[in-house]
């Protein structure tokens, strides 16, 4: 081996290795706001429609910052200097929402709103450039490698990091357990940083098209096809997902560390799912793996309407997490068989998720404000998902 090659190869493990740490650290972090920012929304006296707007706001937000991603990558020398403002900006979240005890009461789930929101236009930028970094940064050939440690180095590090946090919650006084919480989060999530700022460069690649290269996804027929599963399925999950913790909270009396646990639990299946997941695909197909799994989701919902015991909800958690794993890889099956390998194809996909993600969560809170019980509007949210499971078959048949 040549010094030349020598030198690559090192920096290319160098960089294999930062990434899969980034993630790690991230990881411990993130869980914060995926698990625990709505209960402490509540715990602060959110409405349906504030815990649905908690959902639904940042992604319209990541829906409307998206073509940014395209402008800010010509104005930087190459992606990993690209991607290190937008990654620091994002980061910031977690600061914010450790100040929300010190505002007045009436400015609190507002300001919790809004600090999830406001990051979330850098990171629609750092969404879409992370992407062309993996590949710049370790080569195609290592790629399908780094994807899979990144991902068992975040479910190991959210499964630990959620029930350490959900047992701190539990024990430390409200509203500071939270405050900590963030400001560790935030302290965790600039260690992340560091491990981005070390990366270098060793594959460039033409992340963007020429003007006269570019393509129209819309006018794909197979793309509208996937497009359109992937909204029928996001706004079926979203129109009662951001509701299920008030569920859990405020009439069966669920605390942090359930929380911790029923998150736990939900990722031990999402974990153990995926597993299968290949296997599943070539017996029925992904489109019809994504209907079943949407009708299970279906039943999670109804079950969790009708039942006062925890224990059936962690039953429940476990569905959901196997559910919405089989949903998010059938849909990148079908991505990959419909579509060509093109960014503007993958910003379109994205924008559509986005879009679903918006409009899912108003589903839920518009039905609260017409003053329905929560019971009632899950099961509502139930006949959604299983009338989006009949639909997705309907869809699969079609061929």
């Amino acid at each position: 081996m040549t010094t030349a090659q020598s030198q690559f190869h090192t920096t290319e493990q160098a960089n294999f290795r930062h990434l899969v740490m980034e993630t790690m650290w991230f990881g411990i972090a993130v869980v914060t706001t995926q698990q625990y920012l709505s209960v402490f929304a509540i715990r602060l006296g959110a409405t349906p429609t504030q815990l649905a707007l908690l959902d639904s706001l940042p992604a319209l937000v990541l829906l409307a910052s998206s073509w940014l991603s395209h402008w800010w990558r010509k104005r930087s020398v190459d992606c990993a200097d690209a991607i290190f403002w937008p990654s620091l900006w994002r980061r910031f979240t977690f600061l914010m929402l450790a100040f929300t005890p010190l505002l007045p009461r009436e400015w609190q789930i507002w300001w919790l709103i809004f600090s999830i929101s406001l990051p979330a236009i850098p990171q629609s930028i750092a969404a879409v450039l992370n992407n062309v970094l993996w590949r710049e940064a370790v080569g195609d050939n290592r790629l399908t490698d780094l994807v899979s440690r990144r991902s068992m180095a975040v479910n190991a590090a959210t499964a630990v990091s959620g029930l350490a946090f959900g047992l701190w919650l539990e024990r430390a006084p409200f509203p500071a357990n939270y405050q900590i919480m963030f400001v560790v989060a935030f302290g965790l999530v600039m260690i992340s940083l560091w491990h981005i700022r070390q990366i270098k460069i060793i594959a460039p690649q033409e992340a963007f098209l020429p003007d006269t290269a570019r393509v129209q996804p819309w006018r794909s027929a197979g793309f509208r096809r996937v497009a359109l599963a992937a909204a029928i399925t996001y706004i079926a999950y979203y129109a009662v997902q951001p509701l299920i913790p008030l569920r859990l909270v405020n009439e069966l009396g669920a605390g942090e560390s359930y929380m911790a646990i029923y998150g736990l639990v939900r990722l031990g299946a999402a974990v153990a799912m995926a597993m299968f997941t290949g296997q599943i695909v070539r017996f029925m197909g992904n489109r019809t793996m994504m209907a079943v799994a949407m009708i299970g989701l279906g039943l999670q919902v109804f079950t969790l309407a009708i039942t006062n015991d925890l224990y059936v909800a962690l039953l429940m958690s476990a569905l959901s997490g196997a559910a919405w794993t089989m949903i998010g890889i059938g849909l990148y099956g079908i991505l990959a068989e419909s579509i060509p390998a093109e960014t503007r194809y993958a910003t379109a996909f994205q924008q559509t998720t986005y879009f679903a993600t918006f409009v899912g969560p108003l589903i839920g809170s518009q039905l609260a404000g017409l003053e329905i019980n929560l019971i009632t509007i899950m099961l509502i949210g139930a006949l959604i998902r299983l009338a989006a499971g009949a639909l997705l078959q309907f869809d699969a048949r079609k061929g």
